[in-house]
């Protein structure tokens, strides 16, 4: 793929006064964030840029850097349709440092100040304080027809000089920024394309220490910081924050994606604080509200005291129902809420949902018109198919979402809304969806070699034995029989017995249930009383050796507080911090390891 060529933005900040209040045709204000967002960037990247807005410049050398990207970069758009001096200012130097590539846009009621009006520039039309998406859309098209009329032509001021002299003048400066950025950005996007999960991380490091962040451009540095959170995990952003100079590091987009950092990583106070001192300082945004919504959820799935959960849901769906007011197109927010609404009141909530997953499609269907290249689309579509039922839909989409870019974390929070969907699902009809959860599942597991052979030293030098004195009930499985097994945290895992199997009960708050192979169940087990329904108690003969899933072992493996593992009997089992890692004593040469959930094991097991 080609390296995108960039067109810096010159164009106001936030909402301003037009001035036009005497013009009927003309707005009282425009929000040239909205515009910017909604238009200016969707159409320069459809027109295959790289868009660049001067708040993202906010390096420790902010003028050269500007200066630099004000004449290197291969186009300049500038908005005059208010007077404003930082935007004149920037077109100045464009018309004094390149011989073309700088447009002049401005709204259908503009009145120039009158050296750029003499300019030819084009027009876009905005006649409204609140404009709609189909405005919005109007505009956009409006600004790629006005970048295709205006792209060759050349400015009033490099007119007048020879061009042999302008490039006598290119600063050796420009070059090496040019240069390296063109370095840079060939090396991301061969990082990007590795299909081989180590060779990317190894290839991510690679960069991060071959490039001088001081060196490279903010817009740079903002696509390394998404390369650092999708390649190499939340610990990795996190320390790769603490190198960004003290400006950086105020950026808002970086505040937000340090504080989803924190977490990941189990710091969910901390994340929330960071979010509600941004906002007080830069205002609400749908994007401010998806973070906070997504904290409290994950305090939601935390806690264990049944009222301050159901605290933490309700601000959960607050700044979700919040966000998704401030911008209608973020399903981010409105794929949360048809996942959460059924967790708080199924019945109060039901057309709240349904009303949720339409407005859901309405986005993508609308996303996909306008290929803007979200690879959430079909992500969304597919929690609406799993809200459905709708099982033959789920398939296709499915597939679908497992031929996109999502990075490992985007996947495994798709699981997490998936999962609690099926749970909403007749008990009858579970058993197709957890089997397309699972091919996800596998597709980021690790697998059960790798495991041991990163975890085996670990355990025999480190591992403490355990005993298992919890009874448990069990019973002899039925050939073909699908088990769930559901633990404190969420479901666990999905086993189909085999003649001669047996289903196991433990006898903990989750009651969750496996199964265990016979050979294996007579050796680790005594039967002490029979109950009804075949079901007898029995009392565990085994012992395990364990160890504590720590920050240690998350590095180990390069995961970030959650991630899959491959069980031995070929399951996906899902782990977190704190739970632990066993493996059957005596130990044998060819090892299994399993996992046991934290509160589970802390239930069930002691040691000797």
């Amino acid at each position: 793929m080609a390296i995108k060529k960039i067109a810096f933005v010159a164009m106001p900040f936030g909402i301003k006064e037009t001035g036009c209040s005497d013009k009927t045709a003309a707005p009282s204000k425009v929000d040239f964030d909205a515009l910017w967002n909604h238009a200016y960037y969707p159409a320069l990247e459809q027109e295959g840029y790289l868009p660049v807005r001067a708040d993202m410049q906010e390096g420790s050398l902010i003028i050269r850097d500007m200066v630099a990207q004000l004449i290197l970069a291969d186009l300049v758009v500038a908005d005059i349709s208010i007077p404003n001096a930082n935007v004149y200012y920037e077109t100045g130097l464009r018309h004094g440092g390149s011989i073309r590539g700088c447009l002049l846009f401005s709204a259908n009621w503009a009145d120039p100040v009158f050296d750029l009006a003499q300019i030819r520039r084009s027009h876009y039309t905005l006649d409204t304080d609140t404009p709609s998406e189909q405005d919005y859309q109007q505009i956009q098209q409006e600004i790629m027809q006005g970048l295709r009329g205006l792209n060759i032509s050349t400015n009033p001021v490099r007119e007048l000089i020879d061009r042999n002299l302008m490039l006598q003048g290119e600063s050796a400066h420009l070059n090496e920024v040019r240069d390296e950025v063109i370095r840079f950005q060939t090396d991301v996007r061969a990082c990007k394309i590795k299909t081989n999960a180590q060779e990317a991380k190894q290839a991510a490091s690679r960069i991060l220490s071959r490039y001088d962040l001081a060196k490279l451009p903010d817009y740079s540095i903002r696509e390394l910081f998404e390369l650092v959170r999708d390649v190499l995990g939340w610990q990795s952003l996190r320390d790769f924050y603490i190198q960004l100079n003290s400006k950086q590091r105020k950026t808002p987009f970086f505040q937000e994606q340090i504080a989803l950092a924190e977490s990941k990583t189990g710091d969910v106070d901390q994340a929330i604080a960071e979010i509600e001192t941004l906002i007080d300082e830069y205002g609400n945004s749908g994007e401010r509200c998806r973070l906070l919504g997504g904290f409290y959820k994950q305090r939601y799935f935390d806690l264990d005291n049944a009222r301050k959960k159901r605290l933490a849901l309700q601000a959960s769906i607050k700044h979700y129902e919040t966000g998704l007011k401030l911008d209608l197109n973020d399903y981010g927010c409105a794929r949360n809420l048809l996942v959460l609404y059924p967790l708080a009141d199924k019945g109060a909530y039901e057309k709240a949902a349904s009303d949720m997953a339409a407005h859901i499609l309405q986005v993508c269907d609308h996303k996909q018109l306008l290929n803007t290249g979200d690879n959430w689309v079909d992500a969304a579509r597919l929690l609406v198919a799993f809200h459905q039922a709708d099982l033959s839909r789920a398939r296709e989409l499915a597939d679908a979402v497992a031929l996109q870019e999502l990075a490992n974390w985007e996947i495994a929070l798709c699981i997490e809304f998936l999962e609690i969907l099926v749970e909403q699902m007749p008990e009858t009809s579970q058993g197709d969806f957890h089997r397309l959860i699972d091919d996800f599942k596998s597709d980021i597991s690790i697998e059960q070699k790798d495991l041991v052979q990163g975890l085996k030293a670990s355990l025999m030098e480190a591992g403490v034995d355990y005993r298992k004195y919890q009874i448990i009930k069990a019973r002899a499985a039925k050939k073909g029989e699908e088990v769930v097994s559901v633990v404190a945290s969420g479901r666990e895992t999905v086993n189909v017995a085999n003649k001669g199997d047996y289903v196991v009960e433990n006898q903990t708050g989750a009651k969750e249930r496996y199964i265990v192979s016979g050979a294996k169940f007579e050796q680790r087990y005594t039967e002490e009383t029979q109950l009804d329904g075949g079901w007898s108690t029995y009392m565990p003969q085994g012992r395990v050796k364990g160890i504590a899933v720590d920050r240690g072992i998350l590095n180990l493996f390069d995961q970030q507080g959650s991630f899959y593992i491959t069980a031995p009997w070929g399951e996906a089992q899902y782990v977190e911090e704190g739970d632990m890692f066993v493996t059957t004593l005596p130990l044998q040469d060819d090892m299994e390891i399993y996992r046991i959930a934290r509160k589970e094991f802390s239930e069930t097991y002691e040691s000797i």
